[in-house]
């Protein structure tokens, strides 16, 4: 089935050059589309670039009103560290704010007053330097008069800076019903809350502002909706003038060409600021046409729009040639492009011949590396099972030897040969052993064996054992664990062994004089630093990254013997157990390696002694059939079976032991569980 491509591709390869032609008047629709798509570009670019504009100042206006905010807050702290504030103190405090935030119009303190406490506060007032003062509210006309009668009032008692907003002292703000909706809002929400654009009572004229209340409480804010009003002490305001709020950020727009006015959120749109008119009465208007763009300011739970538009102005300043540059660009690539594929077709059907040429390399090349691929894991797969076929002979070696070390008719020399035999034959073991482990690691077979076991043991442990090594080499070995004796931790006891003596091992080994320094410690409750410290060879910088690899051996390890595994297992195993192997070493001075792991706690247990048997009781007999297809396993356990007092039956097959185990009726049975004909858990069951 023939791809699209490759239809064309033929279609260019046996054609005419009709094509040319095709392509000349494609390549010039292209570019005319092309130049009409950037013209669009352009359009929203400029109008992206105004919205940008903006934002900044937006932006800028919302940090100002955030920074007032904190100043509310700071006020609302003031009394509730003092109890009650006093005139001069709630001077002093606002003063640096106010020369800090030029947009404030005025700072104030407006406490909830009971008409009980009426004549007490103005008489205060009076006494406080303000004789006449009382509590206020404007009447049909506009005027300042005496408040009526109320249950409460929540008047400007304290106003900052006083020369240019004395006339709003006494004002009560609850005798206005859009100021008193928006204190008992902020009252029952317990956050600050503005209030609606509104004429300001310290203003004559006609410009607009807005007050922001914060709600302050007896003692700290109570939790439920009635404890708020029962517990509220007043209010701290802040005072702002439209004008002076955003009169600087709007000329700033101005100077850019934007035109940019300012609405309130409302369900009438409230125009609060024209920023070319300057500032107008409250009036409805339509919030946005369809081709305004709007930035939307958060102001202690009100929205303002600012809805703008570039202008003409701004439009001039901003380059529009990029449409007719693309276009004769377009135009000039496509008449090169033409002369270009005109000359190209004469050579199509070679360039064709290299094309297939070079997909065949390429599945050549796909075709070796997964070639290698199988390869490897073949090799992974050949060497987990041969070194596990040249293990078996092997423990059986061992176990001859076992035996005849046993056997105490031996001369000296003799038992120094079998000694020997024994020596190599566990050295040999362990390094199949660290190849079995590298292939299994290699080939993703690796797996955790977790178990409970006691980590200050284990710990212990490994000390009594190297311990007789150092003292062989008179060097020092130190054991330091910072954890509780016992220690129960959950986790693959077997394989964080396997990495500790791989370390230390290295540690003794290529430790000639100084010491060796092994610690266990807690890093957190359930994660535990593992370090292994000598005073040996140390390892030159640049073979740091190598040293982990496998079969690779340090300069001057080779005398030492090994076969370059055992770092390499122990960071893969390390990282099994969810660590990292890390290693600080300079050359001459010695090495640093640690790793941590999580081991998580488990219960403790009772400890039991454990209890070696070398030979069974006088006049005790047991019984036991060993049942193996292999007859030096048979030898090597019934040998050692016998040598503590069993009496030993053997079978090399499932028939056989079935046979005996009728018949003789023993008292234990071990069983091979991968013999030929009938395996061990099968006889078992």
């Amino acid at each position: 089935m023939f791809s699209l491509g490759k239809i064309i591709a033929t279609a260019w390869t046996h054609l005419p050059p009709i094509w040319v032609g095709c392509v000349l008047g494609a390549g010039i629709l292209l570019s005319l589309a092309l130049s009409q798509t950037i013209r669009a570009w352009e359009q929203r670019e400029l109008e992206e670039k105004a919205a940008h504009v903006a934002g900044e100042q937006t932006e800028k206006l919302q940090v100002s009103m955030l920074r007032s905010m904190e100043v509310l807050h700071s006020i609302a702290s003031l009394h509730a560290g003092e109890g009650t504030i006093v005139r001069s103190q709630f001077r002093r405090f606002v003063a640096q704010a106010l020369k800090r935030q030029p947009e404030l119009r005025a700072l104030s303190w407006n406490p909830l007053v009971p008409a009980a406490r009426r004549s007490e506060l103005e008489i205060a007032a009076a006494a406080d330097g303000f004789p006449g003062f009382q509590f206020q509210e404007y009447d049909a006309s506009g005027q300042l008069i005496p408040s009526a009668d109320r249950a409460e009032y929540v008047p400007v008692y304290f106003i900052e800076p006083l020369d240019r907003n004395a006339a709003a002292l006494g004002y009560d703000l609850g005798s206005d019903v859009r100021r008193r909706a928006s204190l008992e809002k902020a009252r029952d929400s317990g956050q600050p809350v503005a209030t609606a654009p509104i004429h300001l009572a310290q203003d004559s004229g006609d410009r607009i502002g807005f007050l922001v209340l914060l709600p302050v409480y007896h003692g700290s804010r109570p939790a439920g909706f009635e404890g708020r009003q029962s517990h509220l002490a007043g209010f701290a305001v802040a005072v702002f003038s439209v004008s002076d709020l955003v009169g600087g950020a709007f000329s700033k727009l101005r100077e850019a060409g934007i035109e940019a006015r300012l609405f309130d959120e409302s369900p009438n749109g409230e125009l609060i600021y024209d920023g070319f008119a300057g500032v107008g009465r409250p009036h409805s208007s339509q919030l946005a046409s369809g081709r305004d763009a709007v930035a939307w300011l958060e102001v202690a739970g009100r929205r303002w729009a600012m809805v703008f538009q570039p202008t003409p102005q701004f439009v001039t300043g901003q380059s529009r040639q990029q449409s007719i540059l693309v276009l004769i660009g377009g135009l000039v690539l496509t008449l090169l492009g033409t002369a270009y594929l005109y000359g190209g077709w004469r050579r199509t059907r070679e360039i064709a011949v290299a094309n297939a040429a070079l997909q065949e390399e390429v599945a050549v090349r796909q075709r070796a590396e997964a070639a290698a691929a199988s390869a490897n894991e073949a090799k992974s797969d050949f060497l987990a099972s041969m070194s596990h076929e040249i293990r078996t002979p092997l423990n059986a070696i061992l176990g001859y030897t076992q035996l005849m070390q046993r056997d105490a008719r031996l001369a000296a020399e003799q038992r120094d040969a079998i000694g020997g035999i024994s020596a190599s034959g566990h050295h040999l073991l362990g390094l199949i052993n660290e190849i079995l482990d590298l292939s299994k690691i290699e080939a993703g077979r690796m797996e955790l064996n977790p178990s409970d076991f006691d980590l200050a043991s284990l710990a212990r442990g490994l000390a009594a054992t190297f311990q007789p090594l150092c003292a062989q080499k008179r060097i020092g070995f130190r054991l330091q664990l910072d954890l509780p004796a016992p220690c129960r931790v959950s986790g693959d006891e077997g394989k964080l062994r396997q990495v500790l003596i791989n370390l230390l091992g290295n540690a003794v080994k290529f430790t000639q004089s100084g010491e060796v320094y092994f610690r266990v410690k807690p890093e957190s409750d359930d994660r535990w630093l593992f370090e292994v410290i000598d005073t040996g060879l140390g390892i030159p910088s640049e073979e740091h990254s190598e040293i982990f690899k496998p079969f690779h051996q340090g300069s001057g390890a080779q005398r030492h013997g090994g076969t370059g595994l055992g770092l390499a297992i122990a960071r893969r195993q390390v990282e099994l157990l969810g660590g990292a192997l890390e290693l600080q070493s300079e050359r001459g001075i010695g090495s640093r390696f640690h790793f941590s792991i999580a081991l998580a706690s488990a219960p403790s247990v009772a400890e039991e002694p454990i209890r070696v048997v070398a030979r069974l009781a006088p006049g005790v007999s047991v019984r036991v059939l060993v049942v193996d297809d292999r007859k030096e396993n048979l030898d090597v356990l019934a040998g050692l079976l016998s040598s503590i007092g069993c009496d030993v039956m053997r079978a090399s097959g499932g028939q056989e032991a079935m046979e005996l185990v009728r018949r003789e009726r023993p008292s234990l049975v071990f069983l091979d569980l991968l013999m030929p004909d009938q395996g061990g858990s099968d006889i078992a069951r």
